[in-house]
């Protein structure tokens, strides 16, 4: 599970600078499987007032490192 949010989160920042078109129906797909990962992190992160006045969305980063961490922490029996 952890590995495929991983994947579709990667996939998500590759069409992000290859298809920036928020109405194509793969990106919609791709962010309909990862945004409820991230808005808790965005919505989170938002109450820090030094990043919300980043200039740049840190919350994708951020969910892929915890997405990460999580993957080590959880046992791998298949």
């Amino acid at each position: 599970m952890v590995v495929a949010l991983q994947l579709f989160m990667f996939i998500r920042a590759i069409l992000s600078w290859v298809m920036p078109d928020e109405d194509n129906t793969l990106i919609r797909f791709v962010n309909a499987i990862t945004e409820p990962v991230i808005y808790p992190v965005r919505a989170l992160l938002s109450r820090i007032e030094a990043i919300r006045n980043l200039p740049f969305d840190i919350s994708f980063m951020i969910t892929f490192l915890l997405l990460v961490i999580l993957q080590y922490i959880l046992p791998t029996n298949f």
